[in-house]
């Protein structure tokens, strides 16, 4: 067995290198935020409340997604627009549009 005190401390260039990993895993997992061409499906809305440490349970789409959009700092207004939204960079825009109220 290999004592703690002789692994040497990771160097700055080395701790620089091991964050730049850890960040792309990160957007691998869950992708930034950003304007959907199409609609999400459950599995990705998912995916992403996952990423954002957000367990789905059995919470309907609706539910989700503002969850989401909330835990990311962003008004939870999904389904709330009425086919009019002013939030240009929100990734549940294309299908949030379709709902009328």
């Amino acid at each position: 067995m290999i004592s703690r005190a002789k692994i040497p401390a990771l160097s700055l260039e080395n701790q620089a290198v091991g964050a730049a990993i850890i960040e792309n895993e990160r957007r691998l997992i869950m992708p930034e935020t950003r304007v959907a061409e199409k609609s999400l499906t459950m599995t990705e809305i998912r995916i992403k409340a996952k990423g954002l440490g957000i367990n789905p349970g059995k919470m309907n789409k609706t539910e989700l997604i503002r969850t989401v959009q909330a835990a990311e700092g962003y008004s939870p207004c999904y389904g709330k627009s009425n086919g009019q939204c002013p939030h240009t960079d929100c990734c549940f825009r294309a299908d949030c549009l379709k709902i009328r109220l």
